[in-house]
């Protein structure tokens, strides 16, 4: 049986800003799927305790009033987040997210951040290895010449995925939209159904780091210079370097 026709978990988040170290979840979704049963959801709106970018709401629609009215406080919803994923890791569910080193940084900082355990301390704590997948990884690995967005609506349509306009940048629209297009490139491409999960999550590991080192000399290239993390699925916290002066 290849992992598409298993179990299989997705994860999404829709924050305040684009950058997973320093800003915060507005809303977070775990999706899952096993065959013969009911696909099933959860999905928390949170209130980050601070106010969201007009940017951010201009993207998923969630204005400050509304997470403060209706929203859990950060503290208490991302253990959740963090405790369903690895309930599924638990269940042997890869993770499928679209360009996983944003989500998953997001939550790694927001648990730090209010002193909860992440979801990589759940799963060491009781000896499980996480899989992901990541359709974005994928598509660039697969595909690295085509020209044109790899935005997730725009690699959803190249493989024919249905995403609304509804639907797109929610946090659970995205999130069964990025479980589909995982489906369907392993669906097309039979080697890649085929790769083991430890496998295939080395393979993206190794295509990650080299499109990042890509990337940053591209912009070299160009004369800007980027510090581009090379790390995935996700950014581990670096110590905080102590001054010696």
């Amino acid at each position: 049986m290849s992992w598409h026709t298993g179990p299989l978990a997705a994860f999404d988040l829709e924050t305040t800003g684009p950058k997973p170290t320093d800003d915060l979840i507005v809303t977070g979704t775990v999706w899952r799927y096993s065959p013969g049963e009911q696909a099933s959801d959860t999905t928390l709106l949170m209130d980050p305790g601070v106010p969201i970018p007009e940017q951010a709401t201009n993207i998923h629609g969630i204005t400050t009033e509304h997470a403060q009215r209706d929203g859990i406080p950060a503290g208490e919803a991302v253990p959740v987040l963090a405790a369903l994923l690895a309930d599924h890791v638990a269940d042997g569910a890869p993770i499928v997210i679209y360009n996983a080193p944003f989500d998953l940084t997001m939550l790694e900082r927001e648990c730090r951040r209010h002193g909860v355990p992440t979801l990589f301390d759940l799963c060491a704590r009781d000896q499980l290895t996480p899989y992901f997948i990541d359709p974005l990884v994928l598509d660039r690995l697969i595909d690295p010449r085509r020209t044109g967005s790899r935005k997730l609506a725009a690699v959803c349509a190249h493989y024919g995925v249905d995403l609304s306009d509804e639907d797109a940048h929610t946090s659970n629209g995205d999130c069964l939209a990025a479980a589909r297009l995982a489906y369907r490139m392993a669906s097309r491409f039979p080697k890649l159904a085929a790769m083991p999960l430890p496998e295939l999550q080395a393979r993206q590991t190794a295509a990650y780091r080299e499109q990042a080192h890509q990337f940053a000399a591209r912009a070299q290239g160009m004369g800007i210079v980027r510090d581009v993390p090379t790390e995935w699925p996700y950014v581990p916290a670096r110590p905080v370097q102590e001054s010696l002066i």
